[in-house]
């Protein structure tokens, strides 16, 4: 067996490469980089390395492997290429694939989420055609602010029946802002910000009525809630609202379901929703490959995992793939939603204001009677995200538990159950009737203290 001899600019170059190599590896370390793991810019040098170092093992071998390479490569991407056409056209011939290249679960969400418009209740109301072309207009492709602290913020926005004022914050109707107002800040995710009804149809809105037509005084309901917030950004919101000097009288918190759901995204109790796409912007990096990216929406993609999975495959729950105990992030994400009810008990104490908390209901937990449109809804739900009901499930478990402890905290995850008719549009948002049973349920709770 013949020993490899390396000529002196092999070995050169063979040194340059691996010190190249090692200078991407350990960047961190000897200061090149700010971080420590392997970027973008990292994983360049470390392959422009390993390229110098096969060329000076191989020599001047390296331009026959070098076509060889590119040859083999050359003729993968063109059968692939091939494949991909031919799947193009197979699929505008035959019902056998679907016409749109859309996974399952990719359709079962256009489902959910577009289909909205389509209920028998949208249909019966006079509102709904101006709601859905403004709700559009506000949330279609819009990039959503940078806010301090809190992430981000709605778009200013005029419509007919959905307005968003200049701080971003849904517009309450009714609201009597003066300084001798009775005072109230409504925070929450998308429900209590009120997707899906117009402005005189949110929760806030059935509080400024019921209030003022009780109060004998102004009142001024201000909706603090925010698409997709946890219950962390609502208290830190709450705290720069005090911080400016506007002390509320009463402050009301709706959350449950999105603390769960950033949970079931991320495995981690206590971070926003869409933390890996947060993480990605803020490192400057991709939120995954781009190669990997491209290639998940080809149809050959498409087409093994339907024949490899199925129609109906069975998808993991992100934290049990990342290894983590349902029960564990349920007690996880319910301490941190207790923790932050304490923060607020003592900012109400300290502010001299009432604070009350309330554990929202979603349509894959309530126990309702559920119509046909409700039931088909609740099944394509518990398909896109498996797990999350057994999560859902577990947090309320120990929330429940705790609430013999905190008097101000009321469970509304089974308010609907004596109920029959339509009330849940999707699997986490509600009708205006749904939204005006909530109010009530809120301020029975309050007033009966």
């Amino acid at each position: 067996m013949s020993k490899l001899k390396l000529k002196t600019w092999q070995i050169v170059t063979l040194a340059v490469g691996a010190l190249i190599i090692v200078t991407g590896l350990f960047s961190y370390q000897i200061g090149l980089s700010a971080s420590r793991g392997i970027s973008g810019g990292k994983a360049a040098i470390i392959t422009l390395g390993i390229v110098i170092a096969i060329v000076g093992v191989l020599g001047r071998k390296t331009f026959a492997a070098y076509k060889a390479v590119a040859i083999m490569l050359l003729n993968t991407i063109l059968l692939l290429v091939f494949i991909e056409f031919s799947l193009v056209i197979i699929a505008r011939l035959s019902d056998f694939l679907p016409h749109q290249s859309e996974t399952v679960v990719e359709r079962d969400l256009r489902y959910i989420n577009d289909g909205r418009e389509d209920l028998l209740y949208y249909q019966a109301q006079d509102w709904s055609k101006d709601y859905w072309r403004e709700y559009h207009a506000a949330w279609d492709g819009r990039v959503l602010p940078f806010e301090p602290y809190v992430l981000w913020r709605s778009k200013p926005f005029e419509g007919k029946i959905l307005n968003i004022n200049a701080e971003g914050l849904r517009v309450t109707p009714g609201a009597e802002c003066t300084p001798d107002s009775y005072t109230v800040f409504t925070f929450g995710g998308s429900t209590m910000w009120g997707t899906g009804v117009p402005d005189w149809g949110t929760i806030p809105a059935f509080l400024q009525s019921a209030l003022a037509e009780q109060m004998g005084r102004p009142v001024c309901v201000i909706n603090y809630a925010e698409q997709a917030w946890v219950s962390t950004q609502s208290v830190i919101q709450l705290m720069l609202a005090l911080r400016a000097g506007n002390i509320p009288d009463l402050v009301i918190f709706y959350d449950g379901n999105n603390d769960v759901f950033a949970a079931y995204q991320s495995s981690k109790a206590g971070a926003p929703q869409n933390l890996s796409s947060i993480a990605a912007r803020f490192e400057d990096r991709p939120e995954e490959p781009p190669l990997i990216a491209l290639l998940s929406k080809t149809r050959t993609y498409k087409l093994l995992q339907r024949l490899v999975l199925g129609e109906d495959y069975k998808l993991i729950p992100p934290y049990e793939a990342q290894g983590v105990d349902a029960n564990t992030l349920a007690a996880e994400v319910s301490q941190t939603y207790l923790g932050n009810y304490e923060i607020v008990q003592r900012l109400s104490s300290a502010y001299e204001f009432d604070a009350y908390f309330f554990w929202q209901t979603t349509l894959l937990v309530d126990e309702k009677q559920l119509t046909e449109e409700e039931q088909s809804i609740k099944d394509v739900a518990i398909s896109v995200y498996p797990g999350y009901v057994e999560l859902f499930d577990l947090t309320t478990e120990h929330v429940r538990s705790a609430i013999s402890q905190y008097p101000d905290l009321h469970d509304l995850s089974g308010i609907f159950r004596d109920r029959s008719e339509l009330i849940f549009i999707d699997p986490f948002h509600v009708t205006i009737e749904g939204n005006q049973m909530i109010a009530s349920a809120m301020l029975n709770a309050i007033q009966g203290r």
